[in-house]
């Protein structure tokens, strides 16, 4: 809960509200949907595969966007401006390269379904729903961020003890001093 949030340091407080704010009424990458575990503990499921796991589907992008937030706050409007302006350019660049490696496989006049070109995996769901939904919350809270008017938001909303809805979730993403990996 909430609660949790006050024993951090004030910058942690403010990038788990940062955090927060990115993810906000964001429909969730296909195929997965937040429903609760018998405890009444979020937890999210993958309709496609029936995976059910604690860890937020955003939590690869939402650990890039932490690192990326504890390097931009400190620099000043400009400096951020150009930085955000970088980070964005190579998220672009990642997305479209990776949306080019999938093709589709149709199996008859029915059904189709998507292959890796690289890797080889597939999946049911077409790339745009899985790539696109953490691509746009990725530069969407890049748009925020380079607003000096948003993060005075965003400071308040911290000091106050704003709202933490997913702050359970976030743990994990947030917690990382690096932003890293699992």
């Amino acid at each position: 809960g909430a609660g949790g949030a006050s024993m951090l340091a004030p910058d942690e407080v403010l990038l788990r509200t940062f955090l927060v704010d990115a993810i906000e009424g964001l429909p969730l990458p296909s195929p997965w949907v937040l429903v609760q575990d018998p405890g009444g503990q979020p937890v999210f499921n993958n309709g496609s595969t029936g995976v059910f796991s604690k860890r937020h589907p955003f939590e690869a992008p939402l650990a890039e966007l932490a690192a990326v937030f504890r390097a931009a706050l400190p620099a000043g409007a400009t400096d951020r401006g150009r930085l955000l302006a970088t980070v964005r350019e190579h998220w672009e660049a990642e997305v479209r390269g990776e949306f080019a490696k999938w093709y589709p496989v149709r199996l008859d006049d029915q059904w189709e379904y998507y292959c890796h070109a690289e890797s080889g995996e597939t999946m049911w769901e077409r790339p745009e729903s899985v790539l696109l939904p953490p691509h746009f919350m990725r530069t969407r809270a890049l748009d925020r961020l380079v607003s000096e008017g948003h993060l005075a938001r965003l400071r308040a909303r911290a000091r106050s003890g704003g709202r933490l809805v997913q702050d359970e979730v976030l743990v994990p993403v947030a917690g990382r001093a690096g932003g890293g990996g699992p």
